[in-house]
Parts: C-alpha cells; sequence; structure tokens
C-alpha cells in the first residue's frame, strides 16, 4: 500500500467528503467551488485530525504547492511520505486489530484474554 493507494481509498474519500461538508469552503479564499481536502502534514496518515487538514478550492491547492509557478519539491515533503508508505501497511494491521477486538466486545462483551472492566476501558478509547 501507498500514500496514493490510500488517496484512492474510501476511508480518505469518506472522511474528506465529511470535512468538505463541515466547512463549506476553500480556508484561503472563501469559495465554494472545486473543493478538496489538503494534507497539512502526513504524521497520521490514516488516521488524520482536523487539524491535520484543510479544505481548499483546486486553484489555492495548487498555488499551496507552488512557487513561482514551479511545483516545490522539499526534501522533509519527500522524507514524511517515504515514512508513510512504510507506516501505512502499520495502519492496516492496527485497523483490522481494532476491528477483531470491536466484533469481539460486540459479540461477547469483552475482548479475548481481558475482562470486561478492562476491555470496556480499552472500547471507550478506541
Amino acid at each position: 500500500m501507498n500514500y496514493l493507494y490510500y488517496l484512492n481509498s474510501e476511508l480518505w474519500k469518506k472522511k474528506s467528503k465529511e470535512l468538505i461538508l463541515k466547512i463549506g469552503s476553500c480556508e484561503k479564499c472563501g469559495s465554494g467551488h472545486n473543493l478538496g481536502c489538503h494534507h497539512k502534514n502526513y504524521d497520521n496518515l490514516g488516521f488524520e485530525k482536523i487539524r491535520d487538514l484543510m479544505v481548499l478550492c483546486w486553484n489555492c491547492h495548487k498555488k499551496y504547492h507552488s512557487k513561482n509557478g514551479e511545483r516545490i519539491k522539499t526534501k522533509d515533503f519527500k522524507e514524511k511520505l517515504k515514512e508513510s508508505k512504510k507506516n501505512y501497511k502499520g495502519l492496516i494491521v492496527t485497523m483490522n486489530k481494532k476491528n477483531e477486538m470491536k466484533t469481539q466486545f460486540i459479540r461477547k462483551g469483552k475482548i479475548k484474554g481481558l475482562s470486561k472492566t478492562k476491555s470496556k476501558k480499552i472500547m471507550c478509547n478506541l
């Protein structure tokens, strides 16, 4: 899995659509047309918080990624992107484990190997 795969996933599509509907306009110019989500950083790829994202129209998004008409190519961006690709596999494993714990909790009222009290505490934090 890689960054581009994640951007085409249902998880990202749902998350970006919800944020666009919530914000409703470009956070730079106020336009309500051709809106999309922009990652401010890639620290929480897959588990993005609202502070990690911003809604931008297409024109502002292009401007945000360019300087004097040329695409910005920063070392930091490339390193974060490589790191996110490596961590994405771990993200999928973590999500699968959380889903498995939720399923166990729903079926039996507890997570396998844990008491009901500890299971409830974990479920409150998921």
